[in-house]
């Protein structure tokens, strides 16, 4: 069968390579092993979110006094909302299988390997069979990743898809690894009532975030009772019956029901013939070009893959740019603005530049900030734990990073994006008129407050 691009995996970079493709004009032919829409839909962004999503409606229920809405006897059925989770994943999965027969993708179910450039071999239980394209693009991911002391068993010593899976509620979890699925697992799960407690090897949770973010992140987390032990590593994870007992280097010792092993991804690179087809490969994971192109032409490589982001609305713009490319257009990655959100309580979403990387490289900058406290739509939710921050350049003005912490951080951060994208000046954002009341406000006043001209906010004037 000939085509003009396979592609290797049908997550996010996967599919809108595939989409892209036949939209400009190609035959396309996608290889998948198991469920369309990878680990981003089936094991991880869509169905944590979903439970998110479960998390914040107690949370609100919880805080409905402050609405005169009295709720008594709440009951939390886990099996309902994991069949709920469930019922998100097929009814998304089925609409991008929809999707793929109104492009008229083929789908090939089986493991893809390498044969030859432009020949991709695909093997299942039943049979194999050779692709032939003159393009192909692998987008095959990555996986949890754990450590020597604690090898994930699918049972007790538990991943993404695993936690995702749970038979029953566990009473207690130890999470390992206090970095972003760490702690949205955290929120979700301590919500519901299971004992949490995080462990994290290095000095701080969400090390990927501006300190002071981090910092009133774990004090929210331990004013909801989870525990947060930071500066040890483990040195020994041992299965007893129904619970696992994990050693600290410091000698203690914490028993739980289950163990989350968060500690990264490990690049799903391995088992495609990579050698043999001579593309290069560093520390496992390919080497690409802007043009997501790797060392052999006609072969490309997007997403987790590649070793980059790991996120999945980057590896999506991968995959169009390398359908774009090849299809005969000219199209190349800009990672210079890419938003970050993680979904816990409250919600946090930056792009660009942080702080300490600033000061760093010694470069002069400007602070401009704004609470929620102050912001009408915030106090009228009753969302006032927040606020938004601002760097802009001393020289030239413009944006060098935007950071929120609070309600509905990650759509409000599109805006600050878009912001970065389009070389928009603090001038420009404070003179653009913003709906009121609505929590965008509190991105044109913590831009207006770089110049020290925020409405709202007190104890700052313009010098």
């Amino acid at each position: 069968m000939n085509y003009d691009i396979c592609i290797i995996g049908g997550g996010p970079g996967g599919y809108s390579a595939a989409i892209r493709g036949v939209q400009l004009g190609g035959k396309v032919a996608l290889v998948e092993r198991e469920s369309l829409g990878g680990t981003c839909l089936n094991h991880g962004c869509i169905p944590t979110k979903n439970l998110y999503a479960m998390s914040e409606l107690l949370r609100q229920i919880g805080e409905g006094d402050k609405f005169g809405v009295k709720a008594h006897g709440v009951d939390f059925d886990f099996d309902r909302a994991m069949e709920g989770k469930a019922e998100v994943v097929t009814h998304l999965r089925g609409g991008l299988e929809k999707l793929f027969k109104e492009h008229k993708i083929d789908i090939f179910n089986g493991r893809g390997t390498i044969n030859s450039p432009g020949r991709v071999q695909v093997e299942t239980p039943l049979k194999s069979e050779i692709i032939e394209a003159k393009n192909i693009i692998i987008a095959t991911g990555s996986e949890a990743a754990d450590i020597p002391p604690l090898r994930i068993d699918g049972k007790n010593i538990i991943g993404n898809r695993e936690v995702l899976a749970l038979p029953k509620m566990p009473a207690s979890l130890l999470i390992v690894g206090g970095g972003i699925v760490g702690c949205e697992f955290a929120n979700i799960f301590a919500r519901i009532g299971t004992k949490v407690t995080i462990l994290e090897q290095l000095d701080r949770i969400l090390p990927s975030c501006e300190k002071e973010v981090s910092r009133l992140i774990k004090k929210r987390f331990e004013e909801r009772g989870i525990e947060i032990i930071c500066g040890q590593s483990v040195v020994l994870g041992e299965v007893s019956g129904n619970s696992v007992k994990v050693g600290l280097s410091d000698e203690k010792e914490i028993t739980a029901d289950k163990v989350l092993v968060a500690v990264g991804r490990r690049l799903n690179s391995f088992g495609l013939d990579l050698e043999e087809a001579g593309i290069a490969v560093e520390n496992s994971a390919i080497r690409v070009n802007e043009k997501m192109e790797t060392s052999v032409s006609g072969i490309y490589a997007v997403g987790d893959v590649t070793g980059g982001w790991n996120l999945a609305h980057v590896a999506a713009q991968e995959g169009k740019v390398a359908a774009a490319n090849a299809m005969g257009k000219e199209a190349q990655m800009d990672y210079r603005y890419i938003p970050a959100a993680i979904y816990i309580h409250p919600e946090i979403a930056s792009v660009g530049r942080g702080e300490e990387s600033l000061k760093k490289e010694g470069i002069a900058y400007n602070v401009g900030r704004f609470p929620y406290l102050a912001n009408g739509k915030a106090i009228a939710m009753r969302e006032e734990d927040g606020f938004v921050k601002v760097l802009t350049s001393k020289g030239d003005g413009s944006t060098l990073g935007v950071h929120i912490m609070g309600a509905h951080a990650s759509d409000l951060i599109a805006e600050a994006t878009l912001a970065m994208k389009k070389a928009c000046t603090a001038e420009d954002i404070a003179d653009t008129i913003h709906a009121h009341p609505s929590l965008a406000e509190s991105l044109q006043e913590a831009w207006e407050d770089t110049e020290g001209l925020a409405i709202h906010k007190m104890g700052r004037r313009r010098q």
